[in-house]
């Protein structure tokens, strides 16, 4: 795992980092339930789960020191967006791992569940969201620099199996990076509660 934060700056990016993760797997655990339930089921239940986990993040954004309830709510988008990739594209990738499965039956079975749930992103860029999003920053958010490589390597395979063509990840690991590093220097400014001209420097 990653080592334990030695400034302020590792605090506040850390403290911000587990409350979003927090938020983004509580939406991530209701969307899997719908998604894989009945099909004539699937928007009644996203409409009820997000009626119920409503207040609930809203308490724990809060606690994560998201005061403003404008960045709270444009923060829970934001994960219900990365959930709602993420989730699908879990999907996606189980049904290449099973045997006899091809790309296309896969993506027929994403296809259906994106009909089944008002959906109007392509299938493409799920997936391509997915593996830049989820995949290949998991090892910049988990990992120490001594596993880095290791988790790298992993991350590049699992995408190899979810059937992405090698020239494709190569572009999608630099953008996996870039985004990682967006974030984290995001979570750094917001977490500190200062202006970023101010705080910048500590951030980089």
């Amino acid at each position: 795992g990653k080592k334990l934060p030695t400034s302020k700056e590792e605090e506040a990016t850390d403290r911000r980092t587990v409350t979003l993760e927090v938020v983004r797997t509580s939406i991530a655990d209701s969307l899997r339930e719908c998604y894989t339930g009945p099909r004539d089921e699937r928007s009644d239940c996203l409409a009820q789960a997000s009626k119920f986990r409503n207040e609930t993040l809203d308490f724990v954004m809060k606690e994560g020191g998201i005061r403003d309830p404008m960045k709270r709510e444009a923060k829970k988008k934001q994960a219900e967006r990365k959930a709602r990739v993420e989730t699908l594209g879990d999907i996606f990738r189980a049904c290449m791992l099973e045997a006899n499965a091809t790309r296309e039956d896969c993506k027929a079975q994403l296809t259906d569940i994106k009909n089944s749930t008002g959906l109007s992103d392509s299938s493409n860029d799920i997936l391509d969201g997915y593996f830049s999003f989820s995949l290949l920053t998991e090892p910049a958010g988990s990992c120490n620099e001594t596993e880095m490589k290791d988790c790298r390597a992993n991350a590049r395979q699992r995408c190899l199996e979810s059937g992405m063509k090698r020239r494709r990840l190569v572009v999608m690991q630099k953008l996996a990076q870039l985004r990682a590093a967006a974030e984290e220097w995001a979570h750094c400014i917001e977490g500190l509660n200062v202006s970023v001209r101010s705080d910048m420097p500590e951030c980089e």
